[in-house]
């Protein structure tokens, strides 16, 4: 009975990790995105050196300890996870989309694996339902398919870990099986604060179906082996660390947090994040935010939840999974449901990665019931839930391949939203790096229009001027950048730049130099700032700051190329031919060190 168990696990383990992989193999040749994946992985200049002393050092410390513009949030085990990726496969994104995809199946498994254990064998078939609608629904394809959502299923592994764990302590209490849960629980906050919520999960499960203890009159059958002030005094470590976590992110996020969120948009929030699971159409990366909603939009979305609330209440003793389920996506949604605002997002794909799981097992267990109920013969029943997880996997499969790139994805959430500002300037980035400047300055004339406050437009438009090479003309748009974020070392860096281009040296020094209070460790304003010091005889400053910015990121071309300058103007050919050598091995087609090449070369002869 146990072997046929086993191959039953195995069977439905392999029919998960199949379905996983044929939907979301071909990321293996998607590229990065311009949205996040440069800071995240390919121009972070810590990742970006693999396994490194340093990179450890500032993963376990950003942003605690400073606040740069490489992490927004406490995350080191999943910053640490990148950094092992470059080191293994470098910057090709395939492998970096790939592990994502390893990490999506096993949470997919897992959580089969999970239900069966709470459920026992009886509960198979429901069991595999749900993680097949959590392997294969197109909401989670921003978690897999977008690098930067390593956090996603990073967390994910560890919060469905420690719920294993936490069944396995709860069945047969030990302080080694407790210690072991808290441990999972303690790791798994390096990779996203979304696990604060597991306290509140492990509550549920006390309830059911491990019938720990009696909610109320809301209880299920069989009587209670613990009393609430034992598992309430259990959860308190966890607690702790969950409130000590929320406090960091919190004010690590302060300073994108968006005033005057209203009640009314979190409950409109709540309702959208429902819709988006049940009739998951035109997903975009991004949702614009509203400064407000409509008194008759928050009444249907409140009427929605109270209801379903009421029901799931009402039923709680015929169908317990309903309550359980609807409590599972309230909780674990609620720190990232727009309570506290932070970005430009009314709602989020991502924010639905383990929230879903409490809609899919009342799915799940409903399906059950109604196939009970009305005496659908077994081949029915798995012919329905086929044809479910199946026209599910063809959407994700689908959505997918929108983010096959930069250019794709923004044009498909221009396509499904309206007035996403954020869209344009994704998209008009990504048309400045493929050189089609006049399309790109259209579409940031348009989030210009729609926000015109928001300073990244303003940059990004200075930057299509730059490309132009119009530095007159870009200076305008960069300065009102500066002034809209003064503190942003982005929009300082392409003023000094443009500057130093217009040979402005002076206005140029003082803003690479206040660009350097803010942010010390910014390698191309450190080259741009030896250059400088180089044009106006500070030969030895300027040395001191091109091998610190070097230091820094020994990826960065310019900062080789401007280096190599400086060498070949003392003497020393051959080393800045090495160097020159280096920055065209980065990019081949830097026109700079190019040039210089060839005519240090014809010094050496």
């Amino acid at each position: 009975m146990e072997r046929g168990s086993r191959k039953v696990r195995a069977a439905v383990a392999l029919l998960i990790v199949a379905l996983t992989l044929g939907i979301y193999g071909q990321t293996g040749g998607f590229d990065f995105v311009g949205y996040d994946d440069g800071i995240d992985v390919y121009q972070n200049p810590y990742v970006r050196q693999g396994l490194t002393a340093r990179g450890l050092r500032w993963a376990l410390t950003a942003p605690l300890l400073e606040q740069t513009r490489w992490a927004n949030y406490w995350m080191p085990s999943t910053i640490l996870s990148h950094m092992a990726v470059v080191e293994l496969f470098g910057l090709d994104a395939g492998p970096h989309h790939l592990v994502n995809v390893a990490l999506h199946a096993l949470n997919s498994v897992l959580l089969f694996l999970l239900l069966r254990r709470l459920f026992g064998p009886r509960a198979t078939g429901r069991s595999a339902l749900a993680a097949l609608l959590f392997a294969a629904h197109p909401v989670h394809v921003e978690s897999v398919a977008w690098v930067t959502e390593r956090k996603d299923v990073l967390s994910g592994l560890f919060y469905l870990l420690a719920l294993h764990a936490y069944v396995g302590y709860a069945r047969a209490p030990s302080a080694r099986r407790y210690l072991g849960v808290l441990a999972i629980f303690l790791v798994g906050t390096t990779a996203k604060p979304i696990l604060v919520t597991l306290p509140g999960v492990l509550l549920l499960v006390d309830w059911w179906p491990l019938g720990r203890v009696r909610l109320g009159r809301l209880a299920v059958t069989g009587a209670p082996t613990s009393t609430w002030r034992r598992v309430l005094l259990e959860k308190l470590p966890f607690a702790a660390v969950g409130a000590a976590v929320g406090v960091v992110t919190y004010f690590a996020l302060v300073p994108a947090l968006v005033e005057g969120h209203s009640f009314a948009a979190l409950i409109v929030g709540y309702a959208a994040y429902l819709e988006l699971i049940v009739w998951p159409h035109c997903l975009a990366v991004l949702y614009p935010a509203r400064s407000e909603y409509p008194l008759w939009q928050a009444l249907i979305a409140g009427g929605v939840l109270l209801s379903i609330t009421t029901l799931a209440v009402a039923g709680v003793r015929r169908a317990p999974w309903v309550l359980w389920g609807w409590l599972w996506f309230l909780g674990v949604l609620f720190p990232v449901s727009g309570v506290a605002q932070a970005g430009d997002q009314a709602w989020a794909d991502r924010f639905l990665y383990l929230p879903a799981i409490g809609v899919y097992v009342s799915v799940a267990w409903g399906a059950g019931a109604l196939a009970r109920r009305f005496s659908l013969p077994a081949a029915v029943r798995a012919g329905l839930a086929a044809a479910l997880v199946s026209a599910l996997a063809v959407a994700a499969f689908l959505q997918t391949r929108h983010w096959r790139d930069s250019g794709t994805l923004f044009r498909r959430a221009l396509a499904c939203t309206q007035e996403n500002h954020v869209a344009h300037h994704g998209l008009a980035y990504h048309l400045i790096e493929l050189g089609e400047l006049d399309e790109a300055e259209r579409h940031l004339r348009e989030a210009i229009a729609i926000r015109p406050e928001r300073y990244t437009n303003h940059l990004t438009l200075g930057r299509v001027y730059m490309e132009r090479q119009r530095p007159v003309e870009a200076l305008p748009h960069l300065r009102e950048a500066v002034r809209l974020n003064p503190e942003s070392p982005d929009a300082l860096y392409e003023l000094g730049g443009a500057q130093l281009r217009l040979q402005r040296l002076q206005p140029a020094e003082a803003t690479f130099r206040k660009l350097l209070d803010i942010d010390p460790d910014h390698a191309q304003a450190r080259g741009a700032l030896g250059a400088i010091l180089a044009m106006t005889g500070r030969v030895k400053d300027a040395r001191m700051e091109f091998e610190r910015a070097l230091a820094l990121d020994p990826f960065s071309a310019d900062v080789h190329a401007g280096y190599a300058g400086l060498l070949a103007q003392g003497g020393q050919v051959d080393l800045a031919i090495e160097h020159l050598e280096r920055a065209l091995a980065l990019e081949p087609d830097h026109a700079t060190a190019s040039s210089m090449l060839d005519f240090v070369r014809g010094r050496r002869r």
